[in-house]
């Protein structure tokens, strides 16, 4: 689990390096980056409410990742 976290914090970093780069190259690494993110949590959210019916109520009432938005 904590290289799991370790990577996902690396690729993190390396995404806001990329951004601030603001080449076309490191904004399209980026790009991957965040749809990657967005696709394992989509993903994982599935898995959860399969796996935990009370999990959709939950979500529900729970941003992802920014309040109000998504």
């Amino acid at each position: 689990m904590t290289g799991n976290m370790n990577r996902r914090v690396f690729l993190g970093t390396s995404a806001l390096a990329a951004i601030a780069a603001g080449t076309p190259k490191a904004l399209a690494f980026a790009a991957l980056v965040v749809a990657g993110g967005i696709v394992r949590m989509l993903c994982e959210e599935s898995m959860l409410v399969r796996q935990y019916p009370e999990y959709a109520d939950y979500m529900r009432n729970t941003s992802r990742s920014i309040p109000g938005l998504f």
